[in-house]
């Protein structure tokens, strides 16, 4: 319902707190902030009860996917949790990899894809998004420091000017 969205105001980046969704098919509809024309218009989603699932607005106006969620939000003592995320619509497959010495931790997904619960030992390390067709840097090296107990998720989406590069938002425990 338009008058009464589940979500007002989200800014771009920027991850939603969580809502309660009705288990079944629903009709999901973005429209930005203030405008009247929607990006998305009731684009069938299925959701299942008990399950969590993220949804991502990404690439190409009109594109919804919904992740399911299957990484636990449980936090580990000693454990440091990350998750990753590619919306880009360019680079198929992306690379993200993780380094520091004497470790060199690497996903490939394709866009829309989503990896879940990648543990590491808590440190310092390096964050990396790599075309793998030609081992390009789009993005980073980029520091970071991952604590034990603390849930990471890291989301790449296509460069707003640079159609060679991506941008990494990092979200959950990241400051």
């Amino acid at each position: 319902d338009a008058a009464s969205p589940l979500i007002a105001n989200l800014v771009y980046g920027v991850p939603s707190n969580d809502v309660l969704v009705a288990p079944g098919t629903r009709g999901i509809t973005i429209t930005p902030a203030g405008a009247g024309t929607a990006l998305v218009d009731d684009q069938d989603q299925v959701f299942t009860a008990g399950n969590r699932y993220i949804l991502l607005a990404h690439g190409d106006p009109g594109t919804v996917s919904a992740f399911p969620s299957l990484d636990s939000r449980r936090s580990l003592p000693g454990i440091a949790r990350l998750r990753y995320l590619n919306g880009t619509s360019t680079f198929a497959p992306l690379e993200f990899a993780i380094t520091r010495t004497n470790v060199d931790r690497r996903v490939r997904l394709l866009p829309s894809d989503l990896l879940s619960n990648f543990d590491f030992a808590p440190n310092e390390y390096e964050l990396t998004a790599r075309d793998p067709s030609n081992n390009t840097i789009l993005a980073g090296p980029i520091p970071i420091t991952l604590a034990g107990g603390g849930i990471y998720t890291v989301l790449a989406v296509d460069h707003p000017t640079n159609s060679n590069q991506v941008e990494l938002a990092l979200f959950d425990d990241f400051d």
